[in-house]
């Protein structure tokens, strides 16, 4: 069976970029992954990850006889995967009507990345990312070589209101204590409430501005000069003669 059926869910992760593929069979036991970590062969009712993002996928999933049912687990750090941040999605598979196992996949961090971390338009300073309701990352900072989900806090002013489902555009601090431009939105998927928000450096907005300032005050400050130069000497034409009159 595995030889059967390996090529394409492989193929299948890899054309998604999910981190990896699950099979349960309604008591509860992993008869399937594409990788194969220490989850594998395992019980997620009864074995050591019982308490896990995947068992509690599989719990919900497993309960439910409604053809496209999907539950979703939020990023935490899964043992299996050596703690790294892991999030999973879940449905039955039905056979007319009856539930007989469940698939779930473990969740495509490097995809996430690859739409949050685009940079066109985002100047030297700027970037996107997402923050869960423990104010945590939820997808990688671009400036940052190790990863920053669940690693670095977001307790800011817009975070906060755009988890309570705000929208707007603002200056403000941010996580690194940073004047920025930020703006942001709720986004909400399957009972998970997160918070997007789009940050640039004020400096980097306000530096056109401000070059543009001291270009007019520095051609105000040239035309002074010039136009006092004439002055005198236009002066300095009527009041010679107008002396020697005199």
């Amino acid at each position: 069976n595995h030889a059967k059926y390996h090529p394409f869910m492989h193929k299948l992760q890899q054309d998604r970029d999910y981190y990896d593929i699950f099979l349960f069979n309604m008591q509860g036991d992993l008869v399937y992954s594409v990788f194969k970590e220490l989850d594998y062969a395992t019980n997620l009712m009864s074995g050591e990850w019982k308490a896990s993002g995947l068992a509690r996928v599989f719990n919900a999933a497993s309960k439910s006889t409604t053809q496209g049912f999907v539950v979703f687990d939020d990023f935490s750090p899964y043992a299996p995967s050596f703690n790294a941040p892991a999030s999973f999605i879940a449905t039955p598979i039905l056979e007319n009507g009856k539930p007989i196992g469940v698939l779930s996949f473990q969740m495509p961090i490097a995809r996430i990345n690859s739409i949050m971390q685009a940079s066109q338009g985002m100047g030297e300073t700027g970037e996107t990312y997402i923050v869960g309701d423990d104010f945590l990352m939820r997808s990688d900072s671009r400036f940052s070589e190790e990863s920053t989900i669940l690693n670095v806090k977001v307790d800011t002013q817009t975070s906060g209101r755009a988890i309570k489902g705000e929208t707007g555009v603002e200056t403000a601090q941010d996580y690194r204590g940073v004047s920025v431009f930020s703006a942001y939105t709720s986004l909400e998927f399957n009972g998970t409430n997160w918070a997007v928000l789009a940050e640039i450096d004020a400096d980097e907005v306000n530096t056109p501005t401000t070059n543009l300032l001291y270009m007019v005050l520095a051609l105000l400050l040239v035309g002074v000069i010039v136009s006092t130069l004439i002055g005198i000497g236009f002066g300095r034409s009527i009041a010679i003669p107008l002396s020697n009159i005199v």
